[in-house]
């Protein structure tokens, strides 16, 4: 996936953000790009995907992962 926005705010600082969401365009197996908004959380400092949503998404597409655990 292509991030062409980053989540506004730092993670924990200032308004202590912890979630938000970020604008991305994604293929599935070399397709035309779609727009995607994906949701981000707060962990140690640092925007993170959310694993529930990157669980889904890769369900959909019957895709595994060790993260998915």
């Amino acid at each position: 996936m292509r991030w062409p926005r980053t989540p506004t705010g730092s993670p924990g600082q200032g308004s202590r953000r912890t979630r938000s969401n970020a604008d991305a365009h994604g293929t599935i197996n070399g397709g035309a790009p779609n727009a995607v908004v994906v949701p981000v959380v707060a962990e140690y400092g640092k925007w993170k995907v959310q694993k529930e949503w990157t669980c889904t998404t890769l369900s959909l597409v019957n895709q595994t992962s060790p993260a998915r655990s």
